[in-house]
C-alpha cells in the first residue's frame, strides 16, 4: 500500500459525491384529445370563472398556459390565475387561495378549432394539486363574446376536475372538459439528494481513516493486513460501479467496518466514534 493508492481512493469518492442530484424535465399538464365537440360561451349574466384541476407529481415551475378558445370581438380582458386546491362544501376540491398573479390572456379570433391562446407565466408550483382558473370580469351579455372549445363528458368522474362559477355563487361541477394546458419544468430530486449528507459524512470518515492507516502501515505488512486493505479497496470500487444509492451506502459502511479491523491489527486509533 502506498500514498498513491490513497490518492486514487480519494478520487473515487469525489466522483461519487459529484453525481447529479437534481434532474430537470419538461412536462405538459393538459386536457386535450384534439377533437372538440364544439364551443361554449364563457360566462353568464354576471362575471364568471372556469376552473380546471391539475396534479403535479413533483415541485416545478409553470412557464406557459395555453387555452383553446375563440373570441368574436376585437378585445377582451380575460385572465388566467393559479389557485391552491381546498376541500369544498360539496365534498370535492375547489379553488382556494390564489398562488400567482392574474395573467392577461391575448385576444384570438378564430372561426374554427385550433387556435391556442398562449399566456407566458412564471409560477412556482409545489407537488400536489392546484387549479388553473380563467376569469371573465364581464357578464357574457357584454361584448365581445368569448367561447371555449370543449368536450362533453356527462356522468363521469372527470366532472369534479372541471368547475364553473357565476359570481357570487359557489363552484359547480361541469360536464364540459375545456382545452387547457400548462407547461411546467419539474425538479425531480434523485435519491442521492436525500443521502448526500450521509454519503459526505462517510466519505470524510473513510478518507481520514485511510490516510491515518497508511501512515501506520509497517514496511512489511502481514498477509492479513494486505487482505484487509484489498477488501476496503474492493468495497470502494463497488461503491462507484453501481447506481443504487442504498447499495452505495452499504459498501461505504462495509469499508468503514473493515478499517476498524485494520485499526485493531495496527494497534492504533484513527477515528473515534
Amino acid at each position: 500500500m502506498t500514498k498513491r493508492t490513497a490518492l486514487a481512493v480519494t478520487s473515487i469518492f469525489l466522483i461519487l459525491i459529484s453525481l447529479p442530484l437534481i434532474a430537470a424535465g419538461n412536462q405538459t399538464l393538459s386536457y386535450n384529445d384534439g377533437s372538440p365537440d364544439g364551443a361554449v360561451r364563457l360566462g353568464g349574466i354576471v362575471p364568471s370563472g372556469y376552473a380546471t384541476l391539475f396534479t403535479m407529481n413533483s415541485a416545478g415551475k409553470a412557464e406557459m398556459v395555453r387555452v383553446l378558445y375563440i373570441s368574436t370581438g376585437v378585445s377582451n380582458d380575460l385572465t388566467v390565475q393559479f389557485y391552491d386546491a381546498v376541500q369544498g362544501p360539496n365534498g370535492y376540491l375547489v379553488p382556494g387561495t390564489p398562488i400567482s398573479d392574474a395573467y392577461p390572456m391575448p385576444t384570438i379570433t378564430a372561426p374554427a378549432p385550433g387556435a391556442w391562446a398562449e399566456v407566458p407565466v412564471d409560477v412556482m408550483l409545489p407537488a400536489g394539486q392546484f387549479f388553473l382558473v380563467v376569469y371573465n370580469p364581464r357578464p357574457s351579455t357584454v361584448p365581445p363574446e368569448v367561447y371555449f372549445y370543449y368536450d362533453y363528458l356527462p356522468n363521469t368522474s372527470y366532472k369534479t376536475l372541471f368547475l364553473y362559477r357565476w359570481y357570487p355563487d359557489n363552484w359547480i361541477t361541469s360536464c364540459d372538459v375545456w382545452y387547457f394546458q400548462v407547461d411546467v419544468v419539474t425538479n425531480n430530486v434523485s435519491p442521492f439528494a436525500v443521502l448526500k449528507p450521509i454519503v459526505a459524512t462517510n466519505m470524510d470518515k473513510v478518507n481520514v481513516m485511510w490516510d491515518c492507516l497508511l501512515s501506520h502501515l509497517p514496511d512489511e505488512p502481514s498477509e492479513e493486513l494486505d487482505y484487509l486493505f484489498s477488501s476496503v479497496q474492493e468495497h470502494m470500487n463497488n461503491a462507484v460501479s453501481i447506481s443504487n444509492p442504498v447499495f452505495v451506502m452499504g459498501h461505504l459502511a462495509k469499508a468503514l467496518e473493515i478499517m476498524k479491523q485494520i485499526e485493531i491489527e495496527l494497534d492504533t486509533t484513527c477515528l473515534s466514534d
